[in-house]
């Protein structure tokens, strides 16, 4: 990637910001880019763009890489679930509601008498976190 470049010329690290190759040293076969950040600091780089060769993702560049930071994905979390339900002396009963309250005030006045037992539901699941 950078065995055409020359002195003089502009170059980005993706850590170091903006520099000029200063030397290309053909005695260095590991290390032959020299390249003065413009903060003053001098870095050596191999002729494939990498600071060290065991990188895994190459360090120079052409021109500045602008990175898109991806949002953060909601993860998968467990909440329990409470509801009533009101159960009759024939043994039909109620879908669930949010209180015994309200489980109570949603069976019709001539029903109360029929009522058996109010029985609290939990149940767990997993949903996205908000």
């Amino acid at each position: 990637m950078f065995k055409e470049a020359k002195v003089g010329d502009r170059v980005w690290d993706h850590t170091k910001g903006w520099g000029t190759i200063t030397e290309i040293d053909g005695n260095n076969d590991r290390y032959p880019i020299n390249v003065i950040i413009d903060n003053g600091d001098l870095e050596i780089y191999n002729d494939t763009g990498f600071y060290y060769s065991s990188d895994k993702y190459q360090s120079l560049f052409w021109d500045e890489v602008k990175i898109t930071l991806p949002a953060k994905p909601k993860r998968m979390v467990k909440k329990l679930l409470t509801r009533w339900a009101i159960i009759f002396k024939d043994g039909s009963a109620t879908h669930g509601y949010h209180s015994v309250t309200q489980a109570r005030n949603n069976v019709n006045i001539q029903d109360r008498d029929l009522i058996s037992d109010c029985i609290k539901l939990i149940g767990e699941y997993e949903t996205l976190e908000d």
